[in-house]
């Protein structure tokens, strides 16, 4: 029989011979190693960003809040400490760059105040004499009887009972008459007893001794 040729060398081909696979991880077995990280890369770090819960955000704002309302009541406090000073001067200070006018300050010029006039005193009644009192009481009962005269005729009529001229005028002139009103009752004393047209009844009133415009006056309140 011929035997296989040996190859030279005495090296023997692994082409030829069968792979065996490893053996498979156990207790008995090798471990598996752990990939270590390539030299000269530097691993990336996966940051998370930070949160913060709304309550503390909350607390650090009412925190800050009260920092500072205590620091504004202290520099109040110090301001008001030292404002009458401050006012003062910023007082001067602006007193001091207050420019000078040209013109000079004229004084308020006091108010003139009217002194009230003294109220006028009433004239003393002139004392009356004998023959005075008289008189005024003859033209009292006359007109007080309801007959009706002019400043003319009531002196006639106190002449006629005796008085002098004198007392009759200043009897008839103190007891201040309205004559407009006696015109209109002489006129209607005639009214009653006669008949006289307007023109005519004027004419006698003036004949009694009324001035023209008080017997226009006493006919007309007749209804004339």
């Amino acid at each position: 029989m011929t035997q296989p040729n040996k190859p030279s060398g005495g090296n023997i081909s692994m082409t030829n011979q069968p792979t065996q696979p490893p053996p498979p991880p156990g207790p008995g077995g090798p471990q598996p190693v752990p990939r270590q990280p390539t030299p000269g890369k530097p691993q990336k770090r996966l940051y998370r960003p930070v949160t913060m819960p709304l309550w503390l955000l909350l607390v650090i704002a009412v925190v800050v809040w009260l920092m500072a309302s205590t620091v504004g009541r202290t520099m109040a406090k110090e301001d008001a400490a030292a404002g009458p000073g401050a006012t003062v001067t910023a007082t001067e200070t602006e007193t001091v760059t207050e420019e000078p006018t040209d013109e000079p300050t004229k004084a308020p010029e006091p108010k003139k105040t009217k002194k009230p006039e003294p109220e006028p005193e009433p004239e003393p009644e002139p004392t009356l004499t004998k023959a005075q009192e008289q008189a005024i009481g003859t033209a009292e009962d006359y007109l007080d009887g309801g007959q009706h005269f002019s400043r003319k005729g009531l002196i006639k009529q106190l002449k006629y009972e005796g008085h002098s001229t004198k007392a009759a005028t200043f009897a008839v002139d103190y007891l201040k008459i309205n004559w407009k009103k006696q015109a209109a009752g002489t006129a209607k004393d005639y009214l009653d007893d006669q008949h006289f047209s307007r023109s005519g009844l004027i004419n006698q009133l003036e004949y009694e001794g009324f001035t023209h415009a008080q017997a226009v006056y006493g006919v007309k309140k007749a209804g004339l």
